[in-house]
Protein backbone atom coordinates (compact mmCIF):
# COMPACT_ATOMS: atom_id res chain seq x y z
CA UNK A 1 0.00 0.00 0.00
CA UNK A 2 1.13 3.37 -0.85
CA UNK A 3 1.49 5.69 2.08
CA UNK A 4 0.92 8.83 -0.31
CA UNK A 5 -2.41 7.25 -1.58
CA UNK A 6 -3.74 6.61 2.19
CA UNK A 7 -6.50 8.21 2.81
CA UNK A 8 -7.56 8.22 6.18
CA UNK A 9 -11.07 8.45 7.61
CA UNK A 10 -11.60 11.14 10.49
CA UNK A 11 -14.26 13.54 11.72
CA UNK A 12 -12.85 17.50 10.30
CA UNK A 13 -13.13 19.45 13.61
CA UNK A 14 -13.87 22.55 12.05
CA UNK A 15 -17.77 23.45 11.62
CA UNK A 16 -17.83 24.41 8.23
CA UNK A 17 -15.86 21.26 6.85
CA UNK A 18 -18.92 18.64 8.42
CA UNK A 19 -21.18 19.44 5.71
CA UNK A 20 -20.06 16.57 3.35
CA UNK A 21 -18.65 13.38 3.36
CA UNK A 22 -16.01 14.06 0.78
CA UNK A 23 -14.24 16.40 3.51
CA UNK A 24 -14.34 13.38 6.56
CA UNK A 25 -10.93 12.36 5.53
CA UNK A 26 -6.89 13.29 5.31
CA UNK A 27 -4.05 11.84 3.34
CA UNK A 28 -1.36 10.14 5.69
CA UNK A 29 1.76 11.74 4.63
CA UNK A 30 -0.25 15.43 4.99
CA UNK A 31 -0.14 14.58 9.04
CA UNK A 32 1.94 17.37 11.17
CA UNK A 33 1.25 15.86 14.32
CA UNK A 34 -1.26 13.72 16.96
CA UNK A 35 -1.98 14.88 20.77
CA UNK A 36 -5.39 14.69 22.34
CA UNK A 37 -7.93 16.77 23.20
CA UNK A 38 -11.13 16.27 25.79
CA UNK A 39 -14.24 16.64 24.02
CA UNK A 40 -16.52 15.42 27.38
CA UNK A 41 -14.89 15.75 30.84
CA UNK A 42 -14.44 11.81 31.51
CA UNK A 43 -12.00 11.59 28.38
CA UNK A 44 -9.46 11.87 26.03
CA UNK A 45 -9.00 10.97 22.46
CA UNK A 46 -6.39 11.40 19.42
CA UNK A 47 -6.81 15.37 17.51
CA UNK A 48 -4.62 14.92 14.42
CA UNK A 49 -2.83 18.19 13.28
CA UNK A 50 -2.93 17.91 9.58
CA UNK A 51 -2.37 20.18 6.03
CA UNK A 52 -5.90 20.83 5.70
CA UNK A 53 -7.18 21.08 9.29
CA UNK A 54 -7.39 19.10 12.76
CA UNK A 55 -9.55 16.01 12.80
CA UNK A 56 -10.33 13.34 15.45
CA UNK A 57 -12.43 10.34 15.59
CA UNK A 58 -15.87 9.58 14.86
CA UNK A 59 -17.23 9.22 18.64
CA UNK A 60 -21.52 9.07 17.91
CA UNK A 61 -23.36 7.57 15.43
CA UNK A 62 -24.58 10.74 14.01
CA UNK A 63 -20.84 12.20 13.33
CA UNK A 64 -20.26 8.27 11.94
CA UNK A 65 -23.21 8.61 9.57
CA UNK A 66 -22.44 12.31 8.25
CA UNK A 67 -18.80 10.75 6.78
CA UNK A 68 -20.03 7.99 5.49
CA UNK A 69 -21.55 7.60 1.92
CA UNK A 70 -24.71 7.06 1.50
CA UNK A 71 -24.83 3.35 0.75
CA UNK A 72 -23.93 3.69 4.60
CA UNK A 73 -27.77 3.27 5.39
CA UNK A 74 -29.37 4.27 9.02
CA UNK A 75 -32.16 1.75 10.66
CA UNK A 76 -34.43 3.11 12.47
CA UNK A 77 -32.61 1.97 15.51
CA UNK A 78 -30.03 3.74 14.69
CA UNK A 79 -27.61 0.89 13.27
CA UNK A 80 -25.80 1.69 10.23
CA UNK A 81 -25.64 -0.75 7.71
CA UNK A 82 -23.14 -0.94 4.10
CA UNK A 83 -25.77 -2.01 1.53
CA UNK A 84 -23.15 -3.32 -0.71
CA UNK A 85 -22.86 -6.47 1.84
CA UNK A 86 -26.35 -6.79 1.88
CA UNK A 87 -27.83 -9.21 0.18
CA UNK A 88 -31.75 -8.88 0.80
CA UNK A 89 -34.22 -7.50 3.48
CA UNK A 90 -36.88 -10.20 3.97
CA UNK A 91 -39.75 -10.44 5.99
CA UNK A 92 -39.81 -12.74 9.27
CA UNK A 93 -43.38 -13.71 11.23
CA UNK A 94 -42.47 -10.65 13.58
CA UNK A 95 -40.35 -7.96 11.92
CA UNK A 96 -37.72 -8.59 9.38
CA UNK A 97 -34.33 -9.87 8.49
CA UNK A 98 -30.81 -8.20 6.85
CA UNK A 99 -29.62 -11.28 5.16
CA UNK A 100 -25.37 -10.43 3.74
CA UNK A 101 -24.00 -11.33 1.01
CA UNK A 102 -20.68 -12.25 3.67
CA UNK A 103 -20.55 -14.88 6.20
CA UNK A 104 -22.20 -12.44 9.30
CA UNK A 105 -25.16 -12.96 11.59
CA UNK A 106 -28.62 -11.65 9.75
CA UNK A 107 -29.87 -8.75 11.74
CA UNK A 108 -33.39 -8.31 12.93
CA UNK A 109 -35.14 -4.98 12.32
CA UNK A 110 -38.61 -4.20 13.15
CA UNK A 111 -41.96 -3.84 10.82
CA UNK A 112 -41.44 -0.51 10.87
CA UNK A 113 -37.90 -0.32 10.07
CA UNK A 114 -38.74 -2.55 7.03
CA UNK A 115 -41.63 -0.23 5.79
CA UNK A 116 -39.51 2.83 6.32
CA UNK A 117 -37.38 3.08 3.33
CA UNK A 118 -37.54 0.62 0.16
CA UNK A 119 -34.88 -0.98 0.55
CA UNK A 120 -35.12 -3.81 -2.58
CA UNK A 121 -34.14 -0.07 -4.52
CA UNK A 122 -32.25 1.30 -2.28
CA UNK A 123 -29.36 -2.52 -2.22
CA UNK A 124 -29.84 -2.35 -6.00
CA UNK A 125 -28.32 1.28 -6.01
CA UNK A 126 -25.77 0.77 -3.30
CA UNK A 127 -24.33 -1.87 -5.86
CA UNK A 128 -23.31 0.00 -8.72
CA UNK A 129 -22.00 3.14 -6.32
CA UNK A 130 -18.52 3.34 -6.19
CA UNK A 131 -16.06 2.12 -3.06
CA UNK A 132 -15.32 4.10 -0.09
CA UNK A 133 -11.28 4.22 -0.65
CA UNK A 134 -10.52 5.34 2.97
CA UNK A 135 -9.22 3.33 5.93
CA UNK A 136 -10.16 4.19 9.46
CA UNK A 137 -7.30 4.18 12.43
CA UNK A 138 -8.88 1.05 14.32
CA UNK A 139 -8.46 -1.53 17.33
CA UNK A 140 -9.96 -5.12 17.86
CA UNK A 141 -12.40 -5.06 19.92
CA UNK A 142 -13.65 -8.08 21.52
CA UNK A 143 -16.07 -7.53 25.51
CA UNK A 144 -14.27 -10.17 27.13
CA UNK A 145 -10.81 -8.56 26.12
CA UNK A 146 -12.17 -4.79 25.31
CA UNK A 147 -9.33 -3.91 23.06
CA UNK A 148 -7.03 -5.45 20.91
CA UNK A 149 -3.83 -4.91 18.40
CA UNK A 150 -4.48 -1.71 16.04
CA UNK A 151 -4.64 -1.96 12.65
CA UNK A 152 -6.07 0.11 9.24
CA UNK A 153 -8.91 -1.44 8.02
CA UNK A 154 -11.22 -0.27 4.92
CA UNK A 155 -14.36 1.51 5.34
CA UNK A 156 -15.68 -0.81 2.31
CA UNK A 157 -14.54 -3.75 4.70
CA UNK A 158 -17.43 -2.77 7.70
CA UNK A 159 -20.18 -4.52 7.60
CA UNK A 160 -22.52 -3.09 10.46
CA UNK A 161 -22.11 -0.33 12.57
CA UNK A 162 -23.55 -0.47 16.45
CA UNK A 163 -23.09 1.54 19.34
CA UNK A 164 -20.32 -0.11 21.81
CA UNK A 165 -18.78 0.88 25.72
CA UNK A 166 -15.18 0.32 25.15
CA UNK A 167 -14.60 2.37 28.86
CA UNK A 168 -17.32 3.20 31.78
CA UNK A 169 -19.45 6.14 31.07
CA UNK A 170 -19.05 6.55 27.02
CA UNK A 171 -20.47 4.91 23.71
CA UNK A 172 -18.88 4.84 20.53
CA UNK A 173 -19.28 3.55 17.07
CA UNK A 174 -18.20 -0.65 16.57
CA UNK A 175 -17.42 -1.21 13.31
CA UNK A 176 -18.07 -4.81 12.13
CA UNK A 177 -16.28 -6.41 9.76
CA UNK A 178 -16.79 -9.75 7.63
CA UNK A 179 -14.33 -11.63 10.36
CA UNK A 180 -13.38 -9.12 13.29
CA UNK A 181 -15.05 -6.09 15.23
CA UNK A 182 -13.19 -2.82 15.95
CA UNK A 183 -13.45 0.69 17.34
CA UNK A 184 -11.70 3.29 16.22
CA UNK A 185 -8.54 4.29 17.66
CA UNK A 186 -9.11 5.78 20.78
CA UNK A 187 -5.55 6.51 22.18
CA UNK A 188 -2.57 8.31 21.45
CA UNK A 189 -0.30 5.26 21.82
CA UNK A 190 -2.20 3.19 19.53
CA UNK A 191 -1.64 5.51 16.44
CA UNK A 192 1.89 4.64 17.18
CA UNK A 193 2.13 1.29 15.07
CA UNK A 194 -0.21 2.90 12.62
CA UNK A 195 1.85 5.50 11.22
CA UNK A 196 5.68 4.19 11.41
CA UNK A 197 6.30 7.69 10.66
CA UNK A 198 5.24 9.48 13.57
CA UNK A 199 7.64 9.77 16.54
CA UNK A 200 7.04 11.13 20.37
CA UNK A 201 8.31 14.40 20.92
CA UNK A 202 7.54 14.63 24.01
CA UNK A 203 4.90 12.16 26.08
CA UNK A 204 1.95 14.36 24.49
CA UNK A 205 2.47 13.54 20.90
CA UNK A 206 3.48 11.94 17.81
CA UNK A 207 5.19 14.33 14.90
CA UNK A 208 5.62 13.18 11.65
CA UNK A 209 9.08 13.61 11.03
CA UNK A 210 9.04 14.08 7.45
CA UNK A 211 6.62 17.57 7.76
CA UNK A 212 9.34 19.57 10.28
CA UNK A 213 10.60 22.02 8.80
CA UNK A 214 12.68 23.47 12.09
CA UNK A 215 13.04 23.45 15.79
CA UNK A 216 14.01 26.42 18.06
CA UNK A 217 15.65 25.82 21.59
CA UNK A 218 13.55 27.24 24.25
CA UNK A 219 14.37 27.60 27.79
CA UNK A 220 11.88 24.58 28.77
CA UNK A 221 11.55 22.72 25.77
CA UNK A 222 11.89 22.87 22.26
CA UNK A 223 9.65 24.89 19.39
CA UNK A 224 9.24 22.16 16.75
CA UNK A 225 8.02 24.06 13.56
CA UNK A 226 6.19 22.46 10.26
CA UNK A 227 6.76 22.84 6.61
CA UNK A 228 4.40 25.82 5.27
CA UNK A 229 2.55 26.13 8.47
CA UNK A 230 2.42 28.35 11.16
CA UNK A 231 1.97 25.07 13.36
CA UNK A 232 4.02 24.26 15.81
CA UNK A 233 4.55 21.92 18.59
CA UNK A 234 6.90 20.80 21.46
CA UNK A 235 9.88 18.55 21.74
CA UNK A 236 11.96 17.55 25.09
CA UNK A 237 15.17 18.61 25.45
CA UNK A 238 16.45 14.98 25.23
CA UNK A 239 15.73 14.53 21.71
CA UNK A 240 17.93 17.45 20.33
CA UNK A 241 21.03 15.67 19.95
CA UNK A 242 19.00 12.83 17.65
CA UNK A 243 18.03 15.33 15.43
CA UNK A 244 20.56 18.38 14.56
CA UNK A 245 19.17 18.37 10.83
CA UNK A 246 15.97 20.55 12.50
CA UNK A 247 18.00 23.25 14.30
CA UNK A 248 18.98 26.01 11.83
CA UNK A 249 21.83 27.54 12.10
Amino acid sequence: MDEKSIKVFGVPLADDRRNSPDHFFYYCTDMFYVSTYKPKKNYNVPKVFTVNGEYGPALTMKQCKEGLPSHFEHLVNGTIVNLKKVKEIVKIPHGAQVVFNVPVEPLEISDYAFDSKPWDKLIEEAAVKPADERWLPAVEYDESIKQGDPSLIRIEDVVVIESCSPKANYYVPMYKTEFTTYVEAMTLQSYKPLFPKLFPLLNTNLVNLDQVDSATDMLFDIVVRFKNSSLTTSMAHKYKKHFPEFFKK
